[in-house]
């Protein structure tokens, strides 16, 4: 779980959400350095002390709070317990301050002050201001919002709102940003987000929680480390409807509603400390040059096949560990399913593990052989004949931990689904009227329920926890199929009675996947999306951004609502109004990176122009320009992002697979192979590529023992 992921579930048990000014998710400022033209996120002296409340970073400051506190304590007639700060870290104006720019905020700040905005100076304009304010300024203690880490539409004035000018003459716009994020709302978010998952943060934050959610919220800790409020900001202080005078009621009310409440105390003895990162760090982050290649096979052919057929699709999912692969010391033995379709359709299901205490790769091929005996088989039903001249990953997708295979490009337009360990077909699901030409997948886990197709409602009462405790084994996923007839359908791939696992016989013996009796792809699709004006060429979607993007043939790429099945915008338009097409090419890739580093955001590659484009989820206006650009040298014949979302592989047409940056498209690596070209290309967990090659064989890549 990643820093920003833990903030958010505390608030949420804290009762703060996203639904209340007054009680909005509060997150730490993190950094100290606004004024630098870098931040290097190893460097102590640019973060700020997270075992201190803001308004105790300043000493001078923390003196005036302190003297506060003292005159207080030290007063009998004093109607109120002994507080450093009159202001609080949280409120509704907080909120409004920060979130001036962005709707229903604005309305609601402008409702605040009567209809007009506050004063050009006291707006939101400048971060490194702001910062400064929170360390001067005795009325001035905010911390952060979520916004500051997951959004950076917040810093920009889409709508172009008439802030006025400030006493220094400089009219109120945009939010100024720090030289380190060289003018860039998403660079901002970026470095604030990598800055608050460092090491130096993950260290100290528990010193933060204790502030805020925890045993220094209040009591003689509070008092200790300068951490006391106004008492009406806490739970409980004052049961309102015992005040029986009315002025004194609506009084408190007023405070309570305006001046910030602290979240509900959630621990009560002090929170420990993060534990220390995985040893050794991840090699692909920190030490790329150690990931080499670790092995080349070729699997068996099926009796009578034609030898050395490319590799058209490869994937790679971890296998849940049992007692055969259980820890050998400190590190485990790792285990991954390896499914790979040829060129010509037929199927292979291998094992790859990892055995820790030799620190070798080895790779099983046909490991999991089905009723006939051979794992390499054909789908039952045949391509179509211009579609099987250009089978592609984005023909293929495995759901349930590599034990079902969809595909498309059938000659009866149908998405089809077959067990990957015996080759039976599954299941037959129509929804087009035309080719289907693309698919992509996605995992849903607890959060189906919250689909509006779903059968099951999501009750508050029993929490994310016992909705997130289901196993895997049980979990249904979504696919997305792309066609000709320029509609996408959403599909949603259900188990079968008691899950995904090959449950066991009376007699003993392991029963077959079977939609029989239940589960599968359904009848018919969830959601038909529209848009197009051309084929679909290219498809991702994401449950978490509840986002579905598809490019087109005449150049388009298009973002709809997964769950509303509703049209957003276009990330680029496609036709001009002439009929040509547009000079960056023929979307050919696309992925949509959820925001685990940063700020989502849509990858497209366009094979045709050999170019990489990276775009904003939320742009305002169709075809804005680009966060990030690269040109490639050589043609990339797949592409996969890392489970991280922090880098992109490329397996390249001369033999190599190319990893790049996704948050600036900048080279990373290059990943030498045997020689044919990378034809698919999947990247597991702990560093592990897995690339098909031109030749038929299968090779991997992954940190070279230690």
């Amino acid at each position: 779980m990643s820093t920003f992921e833990y903030l958010a579930s505390l608030n949420a048990l804290a009762g703060r959400t996203r639904n209340d000014l007054t009680q909005y998710p509060v997150f730490p400022w993190v950094l100290s350095d606004y004024t630098s033209d870098t931040v290097d996120v190893t460097r102590r002296d640019q973060f700020r002390d997270l075992s201190k409340p803001i308004g105790a970073l300043e000493p001078k400051r923390l003196k005036q709070f302190e003297e506060r506190f003292a005159m207080l304590a030290e007063d009998p007639e004093s109607p109120h317990p002994p507080f450093h700060y009159g202001s609080h870290y949280s409120s509704a104006g907080t909120v409004l301050h920060f979130l001036l720019r962005l709707e229903p905020f604005t309305a609601l700040a402008r409702q605040l002050q009567g209809g007009r905005f506050d004063h050009a100076d006291r707006l939101f304009r400048s971060v490194a201001k702001s910062w400064e304010g929170c360390l001067a300024s005795t009325a001035d203690v905010k911390e952060l919002t979520p916004e500051f880490y997951s959004l950076p539409e917040f810093l920009v004035n889409a709508d172009g709102h008439d802030f006025g000018i400030a006493q220094d003459g400089a009219a109120v716009h945009d939010v100024a940003l720090p030289p380190w994020a060289k003018k860039s709302p998403h660079e901002f978010v970026r470095v604030m987000r990598e800055a608050l998952e460092s090491d130096i943060v993950s260290a100290t934050l528990h010193e933060w929680i204790d502030l805020v959610f925890g045993c220094a919220q209040v009591g003689k800790e509070a008092v200790r480390r300068k951490n006391v409020f106004h008492h009406l900001t806490y739970e409980g202080s004052v049961d309102l409807n015992a005040i029986a005078d009315p002025t004194r009621r609506a009084a408190a009310e007023a405070h309570v509603m305006n001046f910030g409440q602290t979240p509900a105390q959630l621990f009560r003895k002090p929170h420990p400390r993060r534990a220390p990162p995985p040893s050794p760090p991840p090699a692909l982050r920190y030490a790329p040059g150690r990931i080499e290649l670790v092995g080349v096979v070729e699997p068996k052919s099926i009796s009578g096949a034609e030898t050395g057929v490319p590799v058209a699709f490869v994937s790679a999912d971890s296998m849940a560990r049992s007692a055969e692969t259980k820890a050998v010391g400190n590190t485990p033995h790792c285990q991954y399913r390896i499914v790979a379709v040829r060129a010509d359709g037929a199927v292979g299901a291998h094992r790859l593990a990892f055995d820790a205490s030799k620190r070798e790769y080895s790779l099983e091929c046909d490991a999991f052989g089905g009723l006939s005996g051979s794992s390499r088989r054909a789908p039952a039903s045949p391509f179509a004949a211009d579609a099987a001249k250009a089978l592609s990953p984005k023909s293929f997708a495995t759901l349930a931990g590599g034990r079902v295979l969809v595909s498309c490009g059938h000659w009866d337009h149908g998405v089809r689904a077959a067990a990957t360990e015996d080759g039976r077909e599954l299941q037959i699901a129509t929804g087009h009227r035309d080719l289907v030409t693309c698919l992509a997948t996605a995992a849903l886990g607890a959060g189906a329920v919250r689909r509006p197709w779903a059968k099951r409602r999501f009750d508050e009462s029993l929490g994310l926890d016992a909705l997130a405790g289901a196993e895997a084994e049980s979990a249904s996923a979504l696919v997305v199929s792309g066609s000709r007839d320029t509609t996408l359908c959403v599909w949603e791939l259900s188990p079968p009675p008691g899950g995904w696992g090959l449950a066991l016989s009376r007699s003993g013996s392991a029963k077959q996947l079977s939609f029989a009796r239940g589960g599968g792809l359904g009848d018919r699709p969830k959601r038909t999306l529209f848009g197009h004006d051309d084929a679909v060429t290219c498809a991702a979607v994401s449950a978490e951004l509840d986002l579905v993007a598809s490019g087109g043939a005449d150049g388009a790429v298009l973002l709809h609502a997964l769950r509303a099945g509703r049209f957003l915008r276009a990330v680029r338009h496609g036709m001009g109004r002439g009929g040509e097409r547009t000079s960056g090419g023929v979307p050919s890739w696309v992925a949509l990176l959820e925001g685990k580093i940063g700020t989502a955001r849509v990858l497209v590659y366009c094979a045709d122009a050999l170019s990489l484009n990276s775009f904003g989820v939320n742009a305002s206006t169709a075809d804005a320009p680009a966060l990030a650009s690269a040109s490639l040298a050589e043609r990339a014949n797949a592409l996969c992002v890392t489970p991280d979302e922090r880098f992109l592989a490329l397996a390249q047409e001369k033999g190599s697979v190319a990893v790049r940056s996704t948050h600036d498209l900048s080279p990373w690596a290059r990943l030498e192979g045997p020689g044919p070209a990378v034809t698919a290309i999947r990247v597991a967990a702990d560093d592990v590529f897995v690339g098909g090659l031109r030749d038929g064989r299968i090779a991997v890549w992954a940190p070279a023992r230690s």
